[in-house]
């Protein structure tokens, strides 16, 4: 058996049954058959999935793979599986079967984890030169119930119930198209404990059953637009081939998966999710330790920036802060220079469901405090040290909500 162990979350991958189980031993639970893919015909356009009738869908789990360790620790651990998938290369030309010829589609996949870390980081690369087809990656959660709780940034946050997800549509000429959205990040709750998948390469995931969820990562097909499918009767637009929507080639996706005790307050999802998608970024200077560098070799910040020689001199001190927030559910989204002004933009958000109350207080003197809104404009001068009362994100979020569920139309 191979496996990578740490302090909060352990992966196996187990050579006789050939599946990755995970144990959340947070919650002392443990997920067997955690990850495989599944691979089916995709008869459809660019603007829907549609399956053909009868065909088998393809399932990772079983497969013979190749498992070795990369790194062993002391400080991160990482492991890699490959295998590939034998699949049809396309739909046969009467389009009600798939091909009786069949292409190799290699899958590699790279678990790694840091020893102070409970997040699962998960690569996933696949060389794709299949046609008419789709393919999901599919996470098992049998301990949590994923159709009754779900929580997504700038989709569905809060609790809802599939009966929330959609209107009423008995009415509706068309079947619903079970395919939600998200965006970064969603968390299934199961009450006593929950799991955040998190990843800025998909977007679209469903519930299959009540403990299965299966995220899209490509849908391979040749047609913008075509008539009579089994999701959808009539066309969707101009019909004409595009042929570049097969998606043939490599292909990259990232993943994280971590899991916590009980209702998770959103502000620490909304944490976790960003150290994850957006890591801190470390780089070195042409200065002494403990000195703002004069100029940052880094791609991230533009050529030729200067940090003000009387800026600089102030030293950064072994142990504090820059910026200290004394309410948690608050969080730093970024904090950068101002190069016209001399000055520094500090963005904050409250990811809690309530406005809440707090202190900014900063390890410099600071002259003035403005507060702005996102085009820089001045809303007025802010005290140091004062409380601030920031509002609640929640409002926001059901807004944008609303309007994705509104733009995106039950055929995509």
């Amino acid at each position: 058996m191979t496996g990578v162990q740490t302090c909060a979350l352990p992966i196996y991958l187990t050579k006789p049954d050939k599946v990755i189980s995970i144990t959340d031993k947070i919650n002392s639970l443990k997920y067997d058959n955690f990850i495989s893919f599944l691979e089916e015909a995709d008869a459809g356009d660019e603007y829907n999935f549609s399956p053909l009738t009868g065909a088998t869908v393809i399932d990772s789990s079983g497969i013979e793979t190749e498992d070795r360790w990369i790194h062993k620790g002391p400080f991160y651990y990482s492991v890699s599986r490959r295998f590939t998938l034998r699949v049809p290369e396309s739909i046969n030309s009467t389009w009600d079967d798939r091909a009786q010829k069949f292409v190799d589609m290699p899958i590699s996949l790279i678990f790694g984890m840091y020893i102070d870390s409970s997040v699962l980081h998960m690569d996933i690369k696949v060389d794709n030169q299949a046609k008419n087809h789709r393919l999901r990656l599919n996470l098992s959660l049998e301990n949590i119930n994923c159709c009754d709780h779900v929580r997504g940034e700038h989709y569905c946050q809060g609790s809802i119930s599939p009966e929330d997800f959609q209107p009423d549509y008995s009415n509706w000429k068309e079947p619903l198209n079970p395919a939600r959205h998200f965006l970064n990040y969603n968390c299934f709750n199961a009450g006593e404990y929950s799991a955040l998948v998190m990843s800025e390469d998909v977007s679209e995931y469903e519930v299959i059953g009540n403990n299965n969820v299966a995220y899209t990562l490509f849908r391979g097909v040749g047609d913008l637009s075509l008539d009579n499918l089994t999701t959808r009767k009539g066309g969707a637009g101009f019909i004409f081939k595009t042929p570049d929507a097969q998606c043939k080639g490599s292909h990259e996706f990232s993943f994280g998966f971590s899991f916590f005790k009980g209702e998770t307050e959103p502000s620490t999802l909304f944490k976790t999710a960003e150290r994850f998608l957006n890591p801190s970024i470390i780089f070195s200077g042409t200065d002494y330790p403990g000195v703002l560098p004069n100029e940052i070799d880094h791609p991230d910040m533009p050529r030729g920036f200067d940090i003000k020689k009387i800026e600089r001199k102030q030293r950064i001190p072994e142990k504090g802060y820059l910026v200290k927030i004394s309410d948690p559910q608050v969080l730093i989204l970024a904090l950068k220079p101002v190069s016209a002004t001399g000055s520094y933009l500090l963005r904050v958000i409250n990811y809690s469901e309530t406005a809440v109350h707090t202190s900014i207080s900063f390890m410099h003197p600071v002259k003035r405090i403005q507060s702005v809104n996102l085009n820089d404009e001045s809303l007025g001068d802010i005290i140091p040290d004062d409380f601030l009362t920031i509002p609640s994100r929640r409002s926001e979020e059901r807004r944008v909500g609303k309007e994705c569920r509104s733009r995106w139309s039950p055929y995509h």
